[in-house]
This record gives C-alpha cells, structure tokens and sequence, in this order.
C-alpha cells in the first residue's frame, strides 16, 4: 500500500485538497496534456459527493451529521473536475448538515490564481450565490413563486445539465 500511494503521488493522480495544490495540480496536468498534443481543460464542474455514515451515539453530533435532505448521517466532500472527468480537488469532509455553498466558500474563496487560463466553472442549484472570482461562472436558471421559466431558459437549463452531467459520473466513478 505505501508503494502504490506513492505511485500515486508521483504520477501525479491524487487530487488537491487545498487551493494551493490544485493551480499546481491544474497548471501540471495543462503541460502535460500540451506535450502530448492532448485538448486543455476549458471548463472546472463543482459538486459535492455525500456518503452515509453510521449514527453516532451521542444526540449534539447526531444532529451535525443529519442531512435534512437525504434525511439520514451523512459525510460530505466537495470535488472539481474538468470535461474529460479528472478530479482536481476533493476537499475536507463535512458534516452532513453543512450546506453546500458553506462548504466551498471556505475550501474555495476564489480561483483567481488560475484568471489566466480562462476556465468556466459549472455548478448546480445548490451554489446559487457562490461567486468565485477568477471564472465565469455558468450556472442554472431558478423559477421563483409565480415566475415560471421561459422556454429559452429550460432550454439553457437542459444544455448546462448536458455539460454538467461529467461531474455526476467523476463522482461515480470515485465510488466505485
């Protein structure tokens, strides 16, 4: 197990856990893919991964743990891949009951580190006022009460899920 983690390390295929690690990991994994003649990353996809935990004993770390939503104890990890489904970054596990935005404002502030490469950066409804500097942002239309959407923007809505949909099977792949 040691050898192969370091095998890991050195090619280079353990993703960042901080900002810092992730311009290098990006500004290593862009070189390489120029060398080999490889497309760049255009576009980053933000999203959190959740998995079920067991129940703790005690009732003040219940609660931290419970997931409203998923209505169960949950851990949470943020990721970022690219289009081609490399995971940049896996952050810090969270408690079930940290709400997504929260969790990538702190791990996240902004990507202006890595302005340069003029990334896209795509991200659900969950991050609906999360806005990094550094990036454009690309992100889906909301319905508000008695304000249904047009159809110009379902159809945006449907072409942004089209391109979102690699971050749901990075992450599936992760799990399995």
């Amino acid at each position: 197990q040691p050898l192969l983690l370091k095998s890991i390390k050195d090619l280079h295929l353990q993703p960042a856990q901080t900002m810092g690690e992730l311009v290098r990991l990006f500004r290593y994994r862009q070189e390489k893919n120029e060398e080999q003649g490889l497309e760049k990353s255009e576009s980053l996809h933000l999203d959190v991964t959740e998995r079920p935990i067991q129940r703790a004993l005690e009732y003040l770390k219940q609660e931290e743990d419970y997931s409203g939503k998923k209505k169960g104890h949950y851990a949470k990890k943020s990721v970022i891949n690219d289009e081609h489904q490399y995971v940049y970054f896996a952050g810090k596990t969270f408690a079930g009951s940290t709400h997504d935005k929260t969790m990538a404002a702190e791990e996240i502030p902004d990507f202006t580190p890595m302005e340069i490469y003029q990334l896209w950066l795509s991200k659900d409804k969950a991050y609906q006022g999360y806005q990094p500097e550094g990036v454009n942002l690309l992100e889906l239309f909301r319905a508000a009460r008695n304000r249904p959407l047009t159809d110009f923007q379902k159809s945006f809505n449907k072409w942004v899920s089209s391109i979102r949909i690699v971050s749901e099977h990075a992450i599936s792949g992760i799990k399995r």
